[in-house]
């Protein structure tokens, strides 16, 4: 029987993270006795996960891992796990980051893909956190929803990316798809930030229709948000200064200038597929402008806002927004990256350990 989806756990540094996520992964099999799952870890990590945690989650899951020789980028790390993922034959790919937890829900969008000729559902992975106490969610309809290739372009054209748009980390994905994005391009995962490049890739072969599910297939598992990259991208001064850029060994940012906004990885993934000109004309000056101002307002270093908000100034000036959009631009007020809030607490101890009883708040059949 092959495995109705292959859960792929790229990791690096993250024991106690890495043993969350597999504990979220066994107490979905063990709710679905009768699903086949896989699990596929590709170890970045600068040790390797002791054999005896393995060993452990290996009495209920089918697991499969890998410690790298070298460390490797992000990019290399997922190319690597995805190539084992196709190994494993399964029906359909999802990708668990190491400080995500995995729901029930997964369950019912592997096998809705299974039966449609759709080759990307995506979830909500944003909306949700569990600590060890308590969790917080919206209202959720479960339902799904057909998109277009013209709503994917409308979307990415004005920087308004969420969990609706494919993204990697949202989605569950047909191996299909990957054959296709290894063909055209060289390669199952690439560029410098692994889910802005998939969404280009999206974009730049034309997927012509995709589902989105609304419902969280995967959740943020609070006491490790303090460790990701997105959390601590804007406390430094130097996006150059950082362990993922220099095993990256790409800039991928466009225009050039927007090097501190993580929307223009959007468009810089897309010019490593088009021509400058081309990626001009496909960005909606104004929209896009208003999303780079809304991430502007995110909490961050002095130095960083100060550079952040004179790139801007460029872009309207490249863009011709006008003095009142200029305006809009010199009276916003720096956040310091210290005032960073979470909806729930966010401590990295032990004791703030998830509690997976609370996940059943958020599935569909619970």
């Amino acid at each position: 029987m092959r495995p109705v989806i292959c859960i792929f756990i790229p990791t690096r540094n993250r024991l106690e993270a890495l043993i969350d996520s597999l504990d979220s992964v066994k107490r979905v099999k063990i709710l679905n006795p009768d699903k086949r799952l896989s699990v596929v870890i590709q170890d970045n990590s600068d040790v390797a996960c002791p054999s005896f945690i393995i060993d452990y989650f290996r009495r209920d899951l089918e697991i499969s891992y890998e410690k790298n020789d070298v460390v490797l980028s992000m990019r290399e790390n997922m190319n690597e796990g995805v190539i084992r993922c196709l190994q494993n034959e399964c029906d359909s790919i999802v990708f668990l980051t190491d400080r995500r937890l995995l729901t029930t829900n997964i369950i019912e969008v592997a096998q809705k893909i299974r039966s449609d000729s759709i080759s990307i559902i995506c979830f909500d992975h944003q909306s949700v956190w569990v600590n060890s106490k308590c969790i917080t969610h919206g209202k959720y309809e479960y339902q799904y929803l057909e998109c277009s290739e013209e709503q994917l372009i409308y979307y990415a054209q004005r920087g308004q990316v969420s969990w609706r748009q494919p993204i990697l980390q949202n989605c569950v994905i047909k191996p299909e798809l990957f054959w296709k994005l290894n063909n055209r391009y060289g390669s199952y995962i690439g560029g410098f930030t692994p889910d802005m490049d998939f969404l280009a890739r999206c974009i730049d072969i034309g997927i012509a229709r995709y589902k989105i599910f609304d419902g969280p297939c995967t959740v943020t598992n609070a006491r490790h948000v303090n460790k990701s990259l997105g959390t601590n991208g804007h406390k430094t001064s130097d996006p150059r200064a950082s362990e993922h850029y220099r095993l990256s060994g790409e800039e991928e940012w466009f225009p050039r200038y927007l090097e501190f906004y993580a929307l223009a990885t959007i468009t810089g993934s897309l010019q490593k597929y088009w021509s400058n000109n081309k990626v001009r004309e496909f960005i909606h000056g104004h929209e896009f402008g208003v999303a780079l101002l809304r991430e502007l307002s995110y909490p961050m270093s002095r130095t960083v806002f100060d550079k952040m908000q004179h790139a801007l100034r460029v872009y309207c000036e490249e863009f011709k927004l006008g003095d009142k959009f200029m305006s809009l631009v010199d009276t916003m007020g720096h956040c310091n990256s210290n005032e960073q809030r979470y909806p729930i607490d966010a401590s990295p101890h032990l004791w703030n350990r998830p509690d997976l009883n609370l996940l059943s708040a958020v599935e569909l059949r619970n």
